[in-house]
């Protein structure tokens, strides 16, 4: 087919980790089922980028990205039931509230900037999702 021309290459990429640190109080240890709440600090991070190089003329490649940060600050409520000593079933549910930021990102060899595109708080449960755990203590 005639239509079909390559004008050049591109190639898509995506960064995600995310960090958390917190400490959880058990409220009857040593019992049977013990109820737990915990608090977390939170700090993620997510970046989707897309490269693009010009295949007649290399000065047009050009670079743009979306990255964005959210910190928050959770509560962690659950359950925890000893089956035997060492072994128990676990399942835990969060609340927090988030703040994320992003940003749009281009670079190429004509021009270079950043700028916010969005920021938005959110409170709610479930945002990280539930935990359903069989543990096992050594």
């Amino acid at each position: 087919n005639s239509d079909d021309v390559v004008i050049g290459k591109g190639k898509e990429m995506s960064n995600q980790f995310m960090l958390t640190a917190g400490m959880q109080y058990i409220t009857r240890p040593g019992c049977r089922l013990q109820p737990v709440v915990g608090t977390r600090l939170l700090y993620a991070f997510r970046n989707e980028s897309e490269k693009f190089n010009d295949k007649d003329n290399d000065r047009n490649d050009y670079m743009e990205s979306s990255p964005t940060n959210t910190v928050g600050l959770v509560l962690d409520l659950g359950v925890e039931y000893f089956l035997t000593q060492s072994i128990s079933l676990s399942a835990y549910a969060d609340l927090g509230l988030y703040a994320s930021v992003s940003r749009i990102k281009k670079s190429s060899d004509t021009e270079d900037y950043s700028k916010k595109s969005s920021s938005r708080t959110t409170f709610g449960t479930g945002q990280l999702g539930g935990n359903l755990a069989l543990n096992f203590y050594f």
